[in-house]
Order: C-alpha cells, then structure tokens, then sequence
C-alpha cells in the first residue's frame, strides 16, 4: 500500500490545490485514503472505487488519480445525499469563477447529484462524474475523502479553472431500427413498451437475447450490455444525441425490466447496439471528436478526467490495455485518469447534463491561456 500510495503522490509540484483519486474496489479502501491524507497534509480531495482496476495515460493499475495544481482554485465537499453534498460545498466555500464539478454517489444517488448541479448552478458549469463501483455487483462500492470512507454517500470537486474546460457525454453506440414508447414507467423500473410488457418487448428486439431469464427473471446484464436501451433528449445539430439504460433485471411476476438509469414515461425507447471492438475504439474517438469540435489540439491541454463504464469495461476484457493506449495516442502526453464507474453523467452540450449508463464522460481543461 504505502508503494502505491508514494506512485500517486510522489511527483506532485509543491502548488498542488486539490484532486481525485481512484482505487481498485478490492484494496483495502481504508488504508489507501489513510495513506492519501497523511502524504497530502490537508490538500483536498475526493475519492472512489473503480470496477477492476483503473485505467491511466500510464495504463491499468489498481490506483490512479487526477492532480490539480497552479492557478486553480479547488473545494472538496462529502455528504450522505446529494442535498446535504451541495449544502456542504457551499459551507465550504464554492472557488469564485467555478467552471467544473467532479462529482460521485454510490449506486442510486448519482443520479441526484446532477439534477442538484443543474438546479444550483445551472449551465455554467461543467460536469463529469458517475457511480462507484465495485467488481461483481456485491456492494464493496466505496466513496472516500480525507475524513473518511463511506458504502453510501456522494463526494464533488469544485473547480475554478482559469481556461476553457471542455465537456464531452457519449455513447458510442448505434441506434437500431427497433423502438417503441415507454407506455409505463416506475421510477426505474420499465414495466411497457408500446403497452406490452417491457421484457417481452425487449426480447423480441434481441432475438429471444435475455433467454431464461424472460419467464424465469433475475440479472440481465451481461445479456444487455452491448443491446441496452438509449433515449434521446437533445440534438447535436440535427443528429440525436443518446443516452444509454442499462436493462438491469427481468421482474418475472410481470416482466418489467429495472434500469440503471431513468426512463420517462411518454419518452421513445430505441435498442442500441455496439461492439466489443468498437467498445475498445470508443474512448479515443470520442475525446478526438471532442478537441475538433473544440477546435484545440491535444497539445493545448493539461489533464483530463474520463469517466468510462465499468460495464463496458467488463465487456472489453482483455484488450483493456488496447482501450487505454488508443485513448493516450489521441491525448500524448496529457495526463488523465480513468476509473470504471456504475453509472456515469455529464455534458452532453456544454451545460447540458445528463445521467446514463454505458457512457463516457470527459472533462477536458484546456492549458492556461
């Protein structure tokens, strides 16, 4: 542990104001945030566990983290809830000029965290962040700060960054023919489509893709990962920009499916569908998509945070390693980090946030001008 720890503080410039730090969900969390905290002597920073390993410009590894520093202004802030979070950041003391919030929940408060980003502060910030993860679903989700570790809580970083910050939100998967309405719709349960049940349905989509599990019920998310459910709510342009649901489990009494993220009734449900290689693609294309449409070169940038699916992180598997070398060759030499959350959120136009599954997210900051 105190190896790991020294990898992740040992370079730090003396001006560091603040940052994120990740961590395999199978560390032990305590000791790593205990060797955070004594080696940062009181800088902030917010912590989270990530789905097998986090990934870096340097690779994978089992800890990673993004550092602030120079002329930045950074406030941390952890909470039980998302109302209590945002309370605490203002009892904190929001940096003057804020133009980027990171922000964490464990599984089922995420989704909060941006609906009270965007009622506080509206669509002058940017935002990345998602849920904490752990490797096989069995709630070893972890989110930390320098107080302290919690298994359900929310976590921000406030920044002031003194240049443009560059937001990207995307899925990277295709549309299919397949859609219908969400006729019923239960918090995050999907009960129909098209007033049919909505496994039913889905099934049909998929060729008969849930299998057992339609009549018998239970965890679908394997079967769903690369054919999950998408919604589009805004336009980049005249192209529909969508966002990803995750099918999570069939309910067998009345074939509904639970979600990882919202679907509003009334709202056309489309079945996306991608590719194990097209997963490993993804990330580069993505952040390349969003420097051009930025009209800066990787050059012009100082770090970035890229939040990426710990579900589609499963769904590469072994070609991980490719994932991250194709996402460092379109940001050579920009430092970033990589955790693999359950559920992510952010921008998809600047302002303009969102919560979804499947996703990649990006904050890229702009050096200086």
């Amino acid at each position: 542990m105190d190896t790991l720890v020294a990898e992740l503080v040992g370079r730090l410039p003396a001006n560091v104001r603040g940052g994120v730090v990740f961590c395999d969900a199978e560390l032990d969390v305590e000791a790593f945030r205990q060797g955070i905290a004594d080696a940062m002597r009181g800088t902030p920073f917010i912590g989270v566990t990530s789905c097998r390993g986090v990934g870096a410009d340097v690779g994978l590894s089992d800890a990673s983290a993004l550092w602030f520093a120079g002329d930045v202004e950074v406030a941390a802030a952890a909470a039980a809830d998302a109302e209590a979070l945002f309370a605490a950041l203002d009892a904190t003391g929001v940096p003057s000029g804020v133009n980027a919030l990171i922000g964490f929940g464990t599984p089922g408060l995420e989704a909060e965290i941006v609906d009270l980003a965007r009622a506080r502060f509206g669509d002058t910030v940017e935002l990345t962040g998602g849920g904490a993860a752990d490797n096989d679903l069995s709630g070893k989700w972890r989110v930390f700060d320098a107080a302290g570790v919690r298994s359900t809580g929310t976590l921000v970083l406030a920044i002031a960054w003194p240049c443009e910050v560059i937001p990207t939100f995307n899925s990277g998967y295709l549309p299919s023919s397949n859609k219908g309405v969400a006729t019923r719709v239960d918090g995050f349960t999907l009960l129909e489509i098209d007033g049919r049940p909505a496994a039913a349905v889905y099934d049909e989509w998929t060729s008969g893709g849930l299998g057992d599990a339609l009549t018998a019920g239970g965890p679908v998310l394997d079967k769903t990962t690369l054919r999950p459910l998408g919604v589009s709510r805004m336009s980049i342009g005249s192209i529909p920009a969508y966002l990803l649901v995750h099918p999570e489990r069939v309910r067998a009494e009345d074939g509904a499916l639970t979600l990882f993220a919202r679907v509003h009734e009334g709202e056309t449900v489309t079945m996306m569908h991608t590719t194990q290689a097209s997963l490993v693609r993804r990330g580069a294309q993505i952040i390349d998509r969003a420097l051009d449409r930025a009209q800066v070169q990787a050059d012009d940038i100082a770090g970035a945070m890229v939040i990426n699916c710990g579900g589609c992180h499963l769904a590469v598997g072994d070609r991980a390693g490719d994932m991250l070398e194709q996402t460092t060759a379109v940001l050579p030499g920009v430092p970033f980090a990589m955790p693999f959350t359950f559920g992510e959120f952010g921008c998809v136009l600047p302002g303009r946030t969102d919560h979804a599954n499947l996703m990649l997210s990006a904050l890229l900051f702009k050096k200086p001008c």
